[in-house]
């Protein structure tokens, strides 16, 4: 069985005690470096194999299809369907093969942070890809997960240059010690003294003009 387990955006409180179990109960773990850093920091995973993830994940793929008859688990940051590593699971393994289990995703880490609702809701992602602003400025309600290519202040200058009427609000290092919210105009964002590291930006828009 391969178990793909979400385990929260950041320490290991937001693990689930069914997560915390499937894993003891594992024989095998996958994970980056941290992830796995973090259990190792809460259970004893002596005997068991480790796979660290890196950017090659055909061989990953070939290191579960070798050992597809043991007790694999993939430890997902945050939720493993929203923009982790589950969707490539999905499309290489049967989903009979699979075991998912949900975690709390660093987009809904931020929306509890600021006090928002996730209503109506247009999710999306900067990884790897070129962002449609047109197509962004449709909606009323954004989130993003950004990467240190393209962060909150790169969208607040593309937000201020369009005149996207939206109020900004960025959650950076999101559930650990040194954890940052800022809530401001994209006018102000564009020029903040920030690094920024693997932000999640929500996007509202604002009634009436700029």
């Amino acid at each position: 069985m391969i178990r793909v387990l979400g385990i929260g955006p950041s320490e290991s409180h937001f693990m689930t005690k069914r997560v915390f179990d499937k894993i003891k109960n594992s024989d095998i773990i996958i994970g980056g470096k941290r992830n796995i850093d973090m259990v190792l920091g809460e259970m004893d995973i002596s005997g068991k194999d480790i796979y660290f993830i890196s950017k090659d994940l055909d061989h990953m793929k070939s290191y579960i299809d070798d050992n597809i008859d043991k007790d694999i688990c993939i430890l997902a940051s945050g939720d493993p369907l929203v923009y982790g590593i589950g969707s490539y699971i999905l499309r290489n393994f049967e989903r009979e093969s699979l075991d998912l289990e949900p975690g709390i995703s660093s987009i809904q880490y931020a929306f509890s942070r600021f006090g928002l609702d996730m209503n109506d809701l247009y999710i999306t992602s900067c990884h790897g890809r070129d962002l449609d602003m047109e197509f962004l400025l449709v909606h009323d309600k954004v989130a993003m997960v950004t990467d240190r290519k393209y962060g909150p202040i790169e969208l607040a200058r593309d937000l201020y240059n369009m005149q996207g009427n939206y109020m900004m609000y960025i959650g950076n290092r999101l559930g650990y010690k040194d954890e940052v919210l800022i809530e401001a105009s994209p006018q102000l964002v564009k020029n903040i003294d920030v690094e920024f590291d693997l932000a999640v930006v929500i996007l509202m828009r604002k009634a009436g003009k700029i």
